[in-house]
């Protein structure tokens, strides 16, 4: 316990150095809910209107079709945007140069193992 109390001790210490504020990046963190992805933006970014918080995070990089199905969680603050859309918001983000980091696995692996054959239907297997 007294070694995590060091390193926040020291953390908050760097952060009180104004080169090291100057230097923090503002990171979008992506996580699910529900059945949408949640785009949650740092504390400093969510206070902006919905308008500049999407031309903050993606500029002019993100298509209109999918700009229009965006929408700001109006108690929480979060962007809510459809998981069909993903490819093109991780797109977006990455031309605008917009940090992010992923709550969930991108491509997770199957549990159990596959196999590729193909096996004819019952009505097709001879007597």
């Amino acid at each position: 316990m007294a070694c995590i109390r060091k390193a926040l001790d020291k953390i908050f210490l760097q952060l009180q150095n104004p080169l090291v504020k100057s230097t923090i990046v503002l990171m979008l963190h992506i996580d699910y809910r529900g059945h949408d992805l949640a785009l949650i933006p740092a504390p400093e970014q969510a206070a902006l209107p919905t308008a500049e918080l999407l031309r903050a995070l993606f500029g002019t990089h993100l298509p209109s079709d999918v700009r229009a199905d965006l929408g700001q969680d109006a108690r929480q603050g979060f962007v809510r945007v459809k998981p069909l859309h993903w490819a093109e918001v991780r797109r977006a983000l990455q031309r605008q140069g917009t940090p992010f980091e992923l709550a969930f696995e991108e491509r997770p692996r199957l549990p159990f193992a596959t196999d590729l054959r193909v096996n004819p239907r019952p009505i097709r297997r001879r007597r």
